[in-house]
């Protein structure tokens, strides 16, 4: 086989060009003209629907698709205070929201269930917004991977002349309302125009308690979720050298063998059997007194904890937004802008604690141990029978580290039923500094020039169990003032895990 280059003169030739496509460019066209499909919302159209806010808005847009916005833990994502855009349900992370044409920092946190960074929109100053463009098609040879399900520009109203107030107020049963309030000021003086605005957003807190349809029985229509296994008030199970028990680790591997068919226990001696599966276990009495009827056939006590959420959150969010433009001459132009906006949630509120992530530990360390000398044990032992033969007041140890007395293993979460509702806080913080000159030269070329400074800063704050201190509170030896051996004296106080809740002095810092 042979193979070669063949050299040929050059012929010239004239072919008529019927059409040419072009992806991803930067000329400049109306959106009337666009080979990809443009939807510009205008600040008419924004009046005509009540100028709503931007994430309300971004909600309305046919092409939305799963955005999150809402305060309350269930809709949120983890992301209260934020709010995002998801162009056809593709992710946050999957379109550019540009300001006046120029990108934004993602906020810090990602979207848990996808790791996805995005955009911020609650600080986008909405009282300031001309027209929404949005590019519903794919976008990413253009401006990257983060425009693969499209653009989203929000672009001010730069020569804005006068001074506008809009306000409004929601009256929410339930709630104290929603309110929120805009300002903004514009001049001009020659060539040099400047606009200010700011936005103020307050929402108050709605509980899903006060909503009947937010809290429904247990089993309604067959639903059981809302509700949760892991409980307080909590179950019981029998450990080794208290009368009846057998030993608590061959019975633990002979029920996980007729659950998962393997009697190998973890490393660290846990239970690897599912939730929900609950051997040889004692309920607690007072189950049905707190929860109703929801105690299981395998003695576990549920309780709903959607009754200590809210629907919606206690939120402000403010904003200060200033935009400068002083045009040299009709072909040059200087932009200069400074944004900067907060938003916080602080009384986030959700279930009264979580559950541990090891529910069966058997570890003496941060297993959940009940002593026989519990004064809660022995005060239940004198009213229900069944707790009769773990109670021993008379039991003594040396210390925290002593195991003697061991006689309950206990099976829940710090708190439950009783509440009160975990809180916490989330704190959201932008600022954005922008410089931009664009024009047109003697030749025809458009030209942008721009340079961006901008810093999103998020801080989260939730309560939760140290798993080795809850073991200490519940051996007497709780609180961060205990000190010696000597139970319930020297700042030791006990944790208290039934529903009776006989006062103990309980300790509730963990």
């Amino acid at each position: 086989m042979l193979s070669g280059w063949a050299l040929a003169p050059a012929v010239a030739q004239e072919e008529a060009v019927e059409e040419v496509v072009v992806t991803g460019s930067f000329i400049r066209q109306s959106p009337e003209d666009a080979p990809v499909p443009i939807e510009v919302v205008n600040s008419e159209d924004l009046f005509n629907v009540g100028n709503p806010s931007v994430v309300e808005l971004v909600k309305t847009l046919g092409v939305s698709s799963g955005v999150d916005g809402e305060t309350n833990q269930f809709q949120s994502n983890g992301l209260e205070g934020t709010a995002n855009v998801n162009l056809r349900g593709l992710g946050a992370g999957r379109n550019l929201v540009l300001l006046n044409g120029r990108r934004n920092v993602w906020s810090p946190y990602p979207i848990s269930e996808q790791q996805q960074l995005f955009v911020d929109i609650n600080m986008i100053p909405a009282v300031a917004l001309d027209r929404v463009e949005l590019l519903k098609d794919g976008a990413a040879a253009t401006y990257g991977s983060d425009a693969i399900s499209g653009v989203v520009n929000f672009i001010t109203r730069w020569d804005f002349e006068g001074l506008e107030m809009a306000g409004s107020f929601k009256d929410i049963s339930g709630s104290d309302g929603d309110a929120d309030f805009g300002l903004m000021w514009g001049g001009s003086s020659g060539a040099t125009n400047i606009v200010t605005s700011f936005g103020y957003v307050r929402r108050t807190e709605l509980p899903a308690k006060d909503r009947d349809w937010a809290i429904q029985p247990y089993n309604y229509n067959g639903n059981t979720r809302g509700y949760t296994g892991i409980g307080n008030p909590g179950s019981f199970l029998a450990l080794p050298g208290t009368t009846g028990a057998a030993d608590l680790i061959a019975a633990g591997a002979a029920l996980q063998t007729s659950v998962t068919g393997s009697s190998t226990l973890s490393a660290d001696n846990y239970l690897t059997i599912s939730p929900g599966v609950v051997w040889g276990s004692i309920s607690d009495p007072r189950c049905d007194d707190f929860v109703g009827s929801h105690a299981s056939s395998v003695n576990l006590c549920r309780y709903s904890y959607v009754y200590f959420d809210n629907l919606i959150e206690e939120e402000t969010r403010q904003n200060f937004f200033t935009e400068l433009t002083h045009e040299f001459s009709d072909s040059a132009v200087l932009s200069a802008e400074l944004l900067y906006a907060r938003a916080e949630v602080p009384n986030w509120k959700s279930s009264p604690s979580y559950p541990p992530q090891t529910l069966f530990d058997l570890r003496p360390d941060t297993g959940r141990f009940v002593p026989s000398y519990h004064p809660g044990l022995v005060a239940m032992a004198g009213i229900h029978a069944e707790f009769a033969p773990y109670a021993n007041p008379a039991c003594a140890v040396a210390g925290s580290s002593d195991t003697t007395c061991d006689a309950l293993l206990f099976y829940g979460r710090p708190f439950g039923a009783s509440g009160p509702a975990e809180e916490g806080t989330r704190e959201h913080d932008t600022t954005r500094i922008a410089l931009g000159l664009e024009g047109t030269l003697d030749v025809g070329l458009d030209y942008n020039l721009s340079a961006l400074w901008t810093e999103a800063n998020g801080e989260t704050s939730t309560n939760d169990t140290i798993a080795e201190n809850w073991a200490l509170a519940l051996c007497g030896f709780g609180g961060s003032d205990c000190a010696g051996n000597a139970l319930g004296a020297n700042g030791c106080q006990f944790y208290n895990p039934f529903g009776r809740m006989i006062k103990l002095g309980v300790c509730h810092s963990f």
